[in-house]
């Protein structure tokens, strides 16, 4: 799941966020990322709002895609397992577990 944030961040451009806003589609993948990009954003300095906004988009992007190439009911558990595999990763940022 790391990998997905580090190759979000690399591969997501500021230009497409709107067009990477939407909803997965899947609740547990939504509220996930909802409130993760709710903390990110809150505790990034002001230069990396843009930047952290632009990771969980990718993150978001990455999700859809897992929902087209495996089915619902696989990215669902990709969605529910995100929380506890990048506990860390939120936790260095200020992000409480959900």
């Amino acid at each position: 799941m790391l990998n997905r944030i580090a190759l979000a961040a690399a591969t997501v451009s500021l230009s497409s966020l709107t067009a990477l806003a939407e909803p997965v589609g899947i609740p547990a993948c939504d509220e996930f990322l909802t409130k993760y990009e709710a903390c990110l954003v809150s505790n990034a300095k002001d230069d990396e709002k843009e930047f952290t906004k632009a990771m969980v988009d990718g993150v978001r992007q990455g999700f859809a895609e897992d929902l087209k190439k495996m089915g619902r009911e696989k990215a669902e558990e990709e969605c529910k397992k995100a929380p506890v595999e990048m506990k860390d990763f939120f936790s260095s940022r200020g992000c409480p577990p959900l």
